[in-house]
């Protein structure tokens, strides 16, 4: 059974001194042991529910084999 990947919220908490909740911009890192030049980040083009962009974020993540999520504050 493949390890859950867990999104990391604590740099959007140490900057907004709240958890991420509601409509907003999200900027996602995703962290791979693959991933040579860069990790890969993803971040949506519209305004999105913070739990419909973790969903979407996961998906991806589990595609590219990822094994970390940072929420990154914008």
């Amino acid at each position: 059974m493949p390890e859950e990947i867990r999104i990391d919220i604590i740099r959007h908490y140490d900057r907004h001194g709240k958890k991420p909740a509601g409509r907003g911009y999200w900027l996602f890192r995703m962290v791979s042991p693959r991933a040579t030049a860069k990790d890969h980040t993803y971040a949506p083009q519209e305004e999105m529910e913070f739990n419909a962009a973790c969903a979407r974020v996961l998906d991806i993540a589990a595609m590219r084999k990822a094994t970390r999520i940072l929420l990154l504050p914008e």
